[in-house]
């Protein structure tokens, strides 16, 4: 009987680790911003890098390019050429 107990108890342990992981990674997904045809100003350059790409993963820049495919269920933004410092 109290195999059993244990046994019921790590099955129910693996399945909400498993769920807790999911919901990890759909929060992350709803967190992801792409901007898309963005002017980017970086204070170092004089120069306007035009026609840019931003990922944004939660409250961080996560990458900067001149073309980015949307991970699936990211937000995606076109600043239509506007500027990004």
């Amino acid at each position: 009987m109290k195999k059993h107990f244990y046994l019921l108890l790590v099955f129910v342990l693996i399945a909400v680790t498993s769920q807790a992981q999911e919901m990890t990674q759909k929060q992350k997904n709803e967190a992801m911003i792409l901007i898309t045809n963005v002017n980017i100003f970086d204070g170092k350059s004089e120069t306007l890098n035009e026609g840019m790409s931003v990922l944004i993963e939660g409250n961080k820049i996560a990458q900067i390019a001149k073309s980015i495919k949307a991970p699936q269920g990211a937000h995606v933004i076109d600043a239509n050429g506007r500027t990004m410092t």
